[in-house]
């Protein structure tokens, strides 16, 4: 079964999940936790090397030129883009748990 990139809203802020993150930086999600560590407070951090960085900037940039929104690129539609692109589930979960289906995954 195909992971599945979830956007989280948390005290009214989106989180975003490994696979979602993984998306973002055009990595694969086991990349990305080769980069995780943990903070004093328990909860997981990444340490992105340069390299990971720039190239999430670059699919930015990448979804930006495609979609005509150099000026603005918005991230939750680069977020269904790169899901659409790669296969991968996208869901949105709200405050209350109730979860809604962006993009169905590709088997």
């Amino acid at each position: 079964m195909p992971e599945v990139a979830e956007i989280v809203m948390h005290d009214g802020e989106p989180t975003l999940n490994e696979v979602a993150a993984a998306l973002l930086f055009g990595i694969s999600v086991d990349a990305l936790r080769s980069y995780a560590t943990k903070r004093d407070d328990g909860t997981t951090a990444f340490k992105l090397p340069a390299v990971v960085a720039a190239n999430g900037r670059a699919r930015t940039r990448e979804f930006a030129r495609l979609t005509g929104t150099e000026d603005d690129p918005d991230i939750w539609d680069a977020l269904r883009y790169y899901a659409r692109q790669e296969g991968v589930g996208l869901v949105f979960v709200a405050e209350d748990g109730q979860r809604r289906t962006i993009e169905e995954p590709q088997c």
